[in-house]
Order: structure tokens, then sequence, then C-alpha cells
């Protein structure tokens, strides 16, 4: 059974706020992992073909201390992220991020009440960027 994905589109003329506001968002929701065309970029993998950061050593395996510590700065640094934290926050499953600029992999079904939270959680971190955004749970 393949896990349940959250999807998000944002429209804005510069997306890089909102995908930092649904970055900070993630990196206290320890049941989920996450993936985005900023951060797929940095980690030098093509969102276009639909691979995941598997091979990136580090991300999400315990891999190098290199990898850990890129992770960890790209989060905003170790007051922001902890080493167990960055082993789980970036999905190493095949994400295809396909239309969406932004997924949250749920690592465990969501019950619906994690699903309305995550929502207006969205919405709340969402608002002062000014992107709007629709939302899909696959």
């Amino acid at each position: 059974m393949s896990k349940m994905k959250t999807y998000i589109k944002l429209e804005a003329k510069d997306k890089e706020p909102a995908l930092k506001a649904l970055r900070k968002l993630a990196i206290d929701m320890p049941k989920v992992c996450i993936m985005d065309t900023g951060l797929a970029e940095s980690l030098g993998i093509d969102v276009a073909q639909g691979s995941g950061p598997g091979g990136i050593s580090g991300a999400g395996g315990g891999g190098s201390l290199d990898s850990i510590e890129m992770i960890m700065s790209y989060f905003g640094g170790p007051g922001d992220i902890t080493r167990e934290r960055c082993d789980t926050i970036v999905s190493t499953s095949e994400t295809d991020l396909g239309e969406y600029d932004f997924v949250y992999e749920w690592l465990e079904k969501p019950m619906k009440a994690q699903l309305d939270k995550l929502a207006v959680d969205i919405a709340k971190v969402l608002k002062p960027t000014g992107a709007k955004y629709t939302i899909h749970n696959k």
C-alpha cells in the first residue's frame, strides 16, 4: 500500500516564501516527510523525471555527516531542526511532484483530524506570504 500524500499547488509570483513557510511547518510534524521544487533542485534531483533523493547520502537514512549538515542548514540550522529530524524530513521515495510545488508524505495513514489540522496550519502559514494554493490528498 502506498503512503498517503498531501500535495500543494501554489500560485504566487515568488513561491520561495511560501515554500519556506511550508518547510518550517513540516519540521514540527514528525509523522511526515517532505519534498518540494526548491528542495529537489538544491539536492540535485530532476523533478521532471520524478526521481527521489534516495541516492543522496543522508537524505533520509543515516547518511554522511556532510549531507545531514547540508539538510540541517537548509532548514535553518541546528537550532531549528534536530539531527534526528534531518534523517526523516526529506522524502526518500520516488516523489513525483508533477504539477504540484510541495508534498507532505505521511509516514502513517493520517486520521481525518490530522488532515484537517494540516489544512488549517497551511492556511495560517501561507496567509502572510500572500500565496494562493490548492491542497489535494492522494
